[in-house]
């Protein structure tokens, strides 16, 4: 369900949800949010039916707390 911490044993809390705010975080994307804080520009639909261009960050690189972006 996640990539997570190999010390989570030792009590580690580090984990990506493998899937966030409707999309499929794949291991390219992982790769970018542990190496630069963020993922490529992604399009996300708004309730409102309408689409915004955003980038997943990741917000917490001790916990992998994400959250998104919009691309101003």
């Amino acid at each position: 369900k996640g990539y997570g911490c190999s010390h989570f044993k030792q009590g580690c809390g580090f984990v990506i949800w493998k899937e966030y705010a409707g999309k499929q975080i794949t291991e390219t994307m992982l790769k970018s949010l542990l190496a630069k804080g963020q993922t490529q520009l992604l399009s996300f639909k708004r309730k409102d039916g309408s689409t915004v261009k955003a980038r997943i960050v990741l917000d917490v690189p001790g916990t992998g707390q994400l959250s998104v972006r919009e691309d101003v």
